[in-house]
């Protein structure tokens, strides 16, 4: 129970820090975008 504890943890602080690295870049990415069409249109 504590060892499966202990890799869910570590799971979950995995996935904290790298789920935010692609969401930000898609963010950036998205708003690169719309700065470049608001720029042609």
């Amino acid at each position: 129970l504590i060892v499966g504890t202990m890799i869910f943890l570590g799971a979950v602080e995995h996935a904290l820090l790298v789920i935010p690295l692609p969401v930000a870049l898609w963010g950036w990415g998205v708003r690169s975008l719309d700065s470049e069409a608001a720029d042609k249109g």
